[in-house]
């Protein structure tokens, strides 16, 4: 469900500043956000960055872009209202800027411990921290908790075309078990 791309601009051969001031920039990344666990009352914060989630993964999409545009941040969220109520645990695990608590990217993670089945719901890193390490940390602290709480039967979805998110979740252990089809 999420893009992860990074394009750093080489340095020409010779050019040791050009290259040091990327590393630079790269550690300030990393050094200015913190990744908090958060409950299901923080989504709210998180609306901004849904959207660019959400958008992302309609300019992903092979055949179905259309469909992104029609999904709303109140109708997911009634969504995990829904799946509170069934008697899922919804966790967030959020980074945020050390300035100014500014959220930079979120897992969405939600399990149900009595069957011990547990799902990523959602990643998104925006793009200015992509290539920083982030998304490996987020996927890692929700890998963490599933362990934590026993739970072992994981799974998550990634839209149709969103191949690099495909990698980026096989290096986890996940692999594609069905296709879910619609008609156009």
């Amino acid at each position: 469900m999420i893009k992860l791309l990074y394009t750093a601009k080489r340095p020409k051969a010779g050019n040791r500043m050009a290259l040091q001031f990327d590393i630079e920039n790269k550690e300030k990344k990393i050094m200015n956000m913190i990744c908090k666990q958060m409950d299901y009352t923080s989504f709210p914060l998180l609306k901004p960055l849904w959207v660019k989630l959400v958008e992302n993964n309609g300019s992903n999409s092979t055949y179905f872009s259309h469909l992104f545009k029609t999904f709303t941040f109140e109708v997911h969220e009634s969504l995990l209202q829904q799946k509170i109520a069934s008697g899922c645990e919804v966790i967030f695990f959020v980074l945020l800027s050390k300035e100014g608590g500014e959220p930079g990217g979120f897992c969405a993670v939600n399990c149900n411990r009595e069957l011990g089945e547990g799902e990523i719901e959602m990643l998104y890193v925006d793009e200015r921290l992509r290539g920083s390490g982030y998304g490996k940390l987020l996927m890692s602290k929700a890998l963490a908790y599933f362990d934590e709480n026993g739970i072992s039967n994981l799974k998550l979805c990634v839209a149709f075309g969103n191949d690099k998110a495909i990698g980026f979740y096989q290096k986890f252990g996940f692999y594609p078990f069905t296709i879910d089809m619609l008609r156009k």
